[in-house]
């Protein structure tokens, strides 16, 4: 686990290391950066669809400084068309593992101390297409047929502090979630994202992988494609009981059922000893004919 007092020093790109190691260490130990499959649970679901109507092309249009203003061509193009995502809420206090960011420390360049992210994550699923050579663009880690996904960082003055991620799923897989959300017969997802982030080098090493570890994101944004996503059923409400709703009656422990008396049955007791008198009888009678 990260101290709150720890401070990084920036290596490069992809390895951090400890700012100020111990004298009786000959190397600073580091932190490196990968992609760590965290999972997040995804409250307060909510389905929407968006619909386009227009799209601006800032590039077209005519400008006063043209020449000819009509050459350009017309910055309102048609874009109807439409696409469906779900949004909702990951709760930091949810996670086994923590998540932080770097924040630059004061009075040195290139050294930085951690900071929690906030309790509450924005999550956006929204269903696309997969990348193609022409569409993942720089982004080496991704292949063609793949889908993408960032957590981003936006920090406006005078506001709290706030993290998205968005991430994209097949369109066959988003008409299914969306339909179970809309339809309430989904209320939870258990999103597993990639993040690219970095872990210490030692406790990579030893951590047992049930255990919770930290991880931190550098900059404001951090790619995190979808590995797995659980759609759970909303869980039915059990109602609750108020105290002052309670009556004398419900003190009372409810009747049980009354069970017959066992009855004795005489009748072969009795059987018994007319058969003995009778015996006896004859038995007198014999000895008085003697």
């Amino acid at each position: 686990m990260i101290g709150r007092d720890e401070q990084l020093r920036f290596v490069s790109d992809d390895v951090f290391a400890e700012a100020r190691p111990p004298a009786d260490r000959s190397t600073p130990l580091e932190w490196r950066r990968a992609f760590n499959t965290v999972y997040l649970e995804v409250e307060h679901l909510t389905a929407e669809t968006l619909f386009e109507v227009n799209e601006i092309d800032l590039l077209a249009g005519p400008r006063p400084s043209d020449a000819d203003q009509q050459a350009r061509g017309p910055a309102v193009r048609p874009a109807q068309r439409s696409r469906r995502r779900v949004r909702g809420v990951a709760s930091q206090e949810k996670v086994r593992d923590r998540i932080l960011r770097t924040v630059a420390a004061g009075g040195e360049s290139g050294v930085f101390h951690l900071r929690s992210l906030p309790s509450a994550i924005e999550v956006t699923i929204d269903g696309s297409p997969p990348l193609t050579e022409a569409s993942r663009g720089r982004a080496s880690d991704y292949s063609a047929g793949s889908f993408h996904g960032i957590l981003v960082h936006a920090e406006v003055p005078g506001e709290e502090e706030r993290w998205a991620l968005q991430v994209c799923i097949p369109t066959e897989q988003m008409d299914q979630l969306f339909r179970g959300v809309n339809a309430h017969e989904v209320g939870l997802v258990t999103l597993g994202v990639a993040l690219h982030s970095f872990s210490d080098e030692v406790d990579d090493a030893l951590r047992e992988w049930h255990y919770p570890r930290d991880l931190f994101v550098h900059g404001g944004t951090a790619q995190a494609p979808c590995v797995q996503l659980i759609a759970k059923k909303a869980a039915a409400p059990v109602p609750a009981v108020e105290v002052s709703e309670l009556t004398e009656a419900d003190d009372v422990a409810p009747p049980q059922p009354q069970l017959p008396e066992p009855r004795l049955d005489y009748s072969p007791l009795l059987r018994s000893i007319r058969t003995a008198m009778w015996c006896l009888f004859a038995v007198e009678f014999l000895r008085l004919l003697k």
